[in-house]
């Protein structure tokens, strides 16, 4: 997860793809519903590996960062 080559999300209804730089703490995030790419910023390293190591990773993302507040902006 330390590059900044898109990951692709098979297993979600709301992630299509991410990436994650561990050195900004920033969390990219496209949609599937609509295409549309958010950067979240403070993102710990660990949040990042669970959304990519759960099988439930929309799910993660809402509780740990869309609920919680996580400050983004579209890109």
């Amino acid at each position: 997860m330390e590059n900044n080559l898109w990951t692709t999300v098979d297993n979600s209804s709301l992630i299509s793809a991410y990436k994650y730089n561990p050195e900004e703490k920033e969390l990219d995030v496209e949609f599937k519903s609509n295409g549309a790419k958010y950067r979240y910023f403070d993102i710990p390293q660990f949040l990042a590996t669970d959304i990519r190591n759960s099988e439930t990773p929309g799910k993660v993302f809402n509780i740990h960062v869309k609920k919680a507040g996580k400050r983004y902006k579209k890109l």
